[in-house]
C-alpha cells in the first residue's frame, strides 16, 4: 500500500472550486526525496532484467523519454533549456481526449510541483488507449431549462483502406495511436458546432481559443489524438505552465521498453503470477466479487501465458492479448488469432537479441504495448520520481504497489493523487435534492404513518383522534392474537384500515406534496445538468477555469 494515501478513503470533492491533493503539497518535498534515494538504492541495482539492473534500465529509459518528450513537444510549442542532468522526474499521464477540469487539474500541479521542486514535469499521452468515442456531451439550452447534446468532433468510424483492404472500422476498437481524422470538415467545425450549443450558459469558452490549436495540429498531420492533446498543451503553454509531453508510443518504441517487455515475456509465467495474485488480493481487501475488476487474470492454458501486454498491427487495429509460449531456443509471441513471432532467449544473461527483435515490430506495422497496470508500474518505477495520479489511477495502484512489491522485492515509489471539481459558472437554483427527499418523506408518511403526525391537541385533527385511537388499538387487539396466517391478516388490515381512516385529512397536503416533488424533481434534473463536474476543460470561461486551477495547483483553497 502507497504510505502517502488511504486509498479507499479518497473521493472528488462535490462543492465547485474544490480540489484533493493527497498527500498534501507541503509534504511532497519529504516523498520526492524518499522517492529519489530509492531509484538509486542498491536494492534497485540488485534487480536484474535481462542483463540490465534495474537501475540501469531506470537511466535509459529517463534519456530516451526525456530525448522524445523536448523532440516531440518542439513541434508546436516553445520549450525551455532541459539540464543535461535533471535532478527529478515529475510525471502524469492520460488518454487524448477533452477531459473535465479535475483531470486537468493534474497538469497544473505537475507544472507547480516541478517549479517548487526544480524537477522537470512530462506528461504521458496514453495513446494506446482506444478511441472510445469520438464526441462530446455539450450542455445547451437555458439556466432554467438546460440539455445535453452529443456532438461529434469526428466521424465515427473511419477507412482504413491505407492499412489493408478497403473496410470501415469503428473508432472504439482503435488505439489513439492509429486513430486518424476520418472527416476533416466534421473536425474543423466542431469549434462553431459545440460554441454554438454552449453559448446559452457560456458565451466565451476556452473552446474558441483550443480549436484552432487543434485544427493548426491536424494541418501538421497529426492524428486525432495528437491533434486534441497538442492543442491542449499549446494553450497550456499560453497560460504559463512549463511541462514537456510525449506520446507513450513513442516511448514503447525505444530500447528502454523493448528490454523491459523482453525480459516481461522471458519472465511470464513468474509475472503471470504475481500479477493475478494482487489481482485477487484487491478483490478480496475491497470485498469484490466480478472476475473482470479490476482487471481480468491473466490466462495460462499449458502452452501459452498471457502477458501483461497487448498486441495489434496497422492492417488490424484492434488491440488483442499477447501470450507467449516457451520454445526450443526462445519464445513464441502471438495473439492467438492468427499473429505470431519468434522472440530469441534471454542467451547468456542478456536480452539484447530479443530486444532487436521487438525494436523491428514496429518497422512491420505491429504494436506491442504496455497493459494499464503494466503502463503505471513502468511509470513509476522506472520513468519518473514521482506519479500524479487521479482517483481512478490510484485505486487501481493498490493492485500496482503489490506488483511492485513482489516482482521487484523493493518498496514502491509513493505518488500522489490530485483532482477537482469545478462546476459551469451558470447561475441557478440548488439544494433541491435535500428538499425532494424531505418531501417524499413526508409524503410515505402521510400515507403509511399519519398517525405519527397527529397530535390530540392539534386542531386539525381534532375529528380524526377517536378514530385514530379506534384503529390503533384494534391494531394492538390483533398483535395480540396467537400466531396464525389469520391473525396475520387481520394485524395487515388493521394497519391499512388506519391509515385509510386519515385519508380525508391527509389528502389535501398529499396533492400538494406531489406537486412539491413534480417541481423540485425537474429543479434537481436541471441541477444535475448544470452541475456535473464531465463537461470538457475547454466549455469553460477562461476566467472560470484556470485561475482557480492555478490557485489550487499552489494550495489555495
Amino acid at each position: 500500500m502507497n504510505e502517502s494515501n488511504a486509498v479507499g478513503a479518497l473521493r472528488a470533492p462535490r462543492r465547485s472550486g474544490e480540489a484533493l491533493v493527497e498527500p498534501p503539497l507541503d509534504a511532497i518535498g519529504g516523498l520526492l526525496g524518499r522517492n529519489a534515494a530509492a531509484a538509486t538504492s542498491t536494492a534497485m541495482g540488485c534487480v536484474d532484467l535481462g542483463g540490465r539492473s534495474l537501475a540501469e534500465l531506470s537511466r535509459m529509459a529517463r534519456a530516451q523519454m526525456l530525448g522524445e518528450a523536448v523532440r516531440y513537444t518542439r513541434q508546436y510549442r516553445d520549450v525551455a533549456e532541459i539540464p543535461p542532468q535533471p535532478p527529478r522526474l515529475i510525471l502524469a499521464g492520460h488518454q487524448p481526449e477533452l477531459f473535465h477540469p479535475g483531470v486537468w487539474f493534474k497538469n497544473f500541479v505537475l507544472d507547480r510541483i516541478a517549479r517548487q521542486h526544480e524537477a522537470v514535469a512530462v506528461n504521458l499521452v496514453v495513446d494506446h488507449d482506444t478511441c472510445r468515442r469520438a464526441s462530446v456531451r455539450v450542455p445547451t439550452g437555458s439556466a432554467e431549462q438546460p440539455t445535453v447534446e452529443t456532438v461529434e468532433f469526428d466521424a465515427a468510424a473511419f477507412h482504413t483502406s491505407s492499412f489493408t483492404s478497403a473496410s470501415f472500422t469503428s473508432a472504439a476498437a482503435v488505439p489513439w495511436e492509429d486513430r486518424a481524422i476520418a472527416d476533416i470538415d466534421t473536425f474543423r467545425s466542431f469549434g462553431k458546432r459545440a460554441g454554438e450549443l454552449l453559448r446559452p450558459l457560456v458565451a466565451e469558452p476556452l473552446l474558441g481559443a483550443l480549436w484552432p490549436l487543434a485544427i493548426e495540429a491536424a494541418d501538421r498531420g497529426a492524428t486525432l489524438g495528437e491533434s486534441l492533446a497538442q492543442a491542449r498543451h499549446a494553450l497550456e503553454g499560453q497560460i504559463g505552465l512549463e511541462t514537456l509531453e510525449v506520446p507513450l508510443s513513442r516511448l514503447c518504441r525505444g530500447e528502454a521498453f523493448a528490454w523491459f517487455a523482453a525480459w516481461l515475456l522471458a519472465e511470464a509465467p513468474r509475472v503471470r503470477q504475481v500479477y493475478n495474485d494482487a489481482v485477487r488480493d484487491y478483490r478480496q481487501a475491497n470485498r469484490v466479487r466480478s472476475a473482470s475488476h479490476p482487471v481480468p487474470d491473466l490466462a495460462d492454458d499449458g502452452e501459452y501465458c498471457e502477458s501483461p501486454l497487448w498486441v495489434w498491427s496497422r492492417s488490424n487495429p484492434r488491440r488483442r492479448h499477447a501470450f507467449v509460449a516457451r520454445r526450443r531456443g526462445g519464445l513464441t509471441l502471438s495473439d492467438r488469432e492468427g499473429w505470431s513471432c519468434d522472440v530469441p532467449a534471454i542467451d547468456a544473461g542478456s536480452a539484447r537479441a530479443a530486444v532487436e527483435r521487438l525494436l523491428a515490430l514496429d518497422g512491420e506495422g505491429v504494436r506491442l504495448r504496455p497493459r494499464a497496470l503494466t503502463t503505471t508500474w513502468y511509470a513509476r518505477v522506472v520513468l519518473g520520481d514521482l506519479f500524479v495520479h487521479g482517483i481512478g489511477g490510484a485505486k487501481y495502484d493498490e493492485v500496482t504497489d503489490r506488483i511492485i512489491a513482489k516482482l521487484f522485492g523493493i518498496a514502491p515509489p509513493a505518488y500522489l493523487t490530485a483532482t477537482a471539481t469545478l462546476h459551469l459558472p451558470v447561475v441557478h437554483a440548488a439544494d433541491a435534492e435535500g428538499r425532494l427527499r424531505a418531501a417524499r418523506k413526508r409524503r410515505r408518511d402521510l400515507r403509511f404513518h399519519a398517525e405519527t403526525l397527529i397530535r390530540d391537541g392539534d386542531e386539525r385533527w381534532r375529528d380524526v383522534v377517536s378514530a385514530k385511537r379506534a384503529c390503533v388499538d384494534a391494531f394492538r387487539r390483533a398483535a395480540e392474537l396467537p400466531w396464525q396466517r389469520e391473525a396475520a391478516r387481520e394485524r395487515h388490515l388493521a394497519v391499512v384500515r388506519a391509515n385509510a381512516s386519515f385519508a380525508p385529512w391527509a389528502d389535501e397536503e398529499l396533492h400538494a406534496l406531489e406537486a412539491d416533488e413534480a417541481r423540485l424533481a425537474e429543479q434537481l434534473r436541471v441541477e444535475q445538468v448544470l452541475e456535473s463536474r464531465e463537461y470538457a476543460f475547454c466549455f469553460f470561461p477562461r476566467d472560470a477555469v484556470v485561475p482557480r486551477l492555478l490557485a489550487l495547483a499552489d494550495g489555495g483553497v
